[in-house]
């Protein structure tokens, strides 16, 4: 199964004061399990996730299960 797990940018904070250390956590286990995983860090890349998800698309190679993460404020 291919798998994309994004981190989207937050706005809550001016500056990040995390590492999405879960998503990390979550692949390791998916890949130790055969899968193709994607971590996407919206606060880190120049493009947007849909740019991976549409080239992904034209190689014919859909991602078959999109994870996404949230964080609220304290």
């Amino acid at each position: 199964m291919r798998v994309i797990l994004a981190s989207p940018e937050a706005k809550v904070w001016s500056v990040r004061k995390h590492i999405p250390l879960g998503l990390g956590y979550l692949a390791a286990v998916l890949r130790e399990g055969g899968h193709d995983v994607m971590i996407y860090d919206a606060s880190i890349e120049d493009v947007t996730v849909d740019f991976y998800l549409d080239q992904a698309e034209a190689e014919g190679r859909p991602y078959d299960m999109i994870g996404v993460t949230a964080t609220t404020p304290l």
